[in-house]
């Protein structure tokens, strides 16, 4: 699937990105199983 790449994109990405970003994660993992893929 695209969304495993994606995820560990975006994982690395919110490492650095700023606070506000946990919010737009927030939506995010609430969507994709990311507990699973973790």
């Amino acid at each position: 699937m695209e969304i495993r790449p994606f995820a560990s994109s975006a994982a690395s990405s919110l490492r650095y990105a700023p606070p506000l970003s946990s919010t737009f994660w927030n939506a995010i993992s609430s969507m994709l199983p990311l507990s699973s893929s973790s």
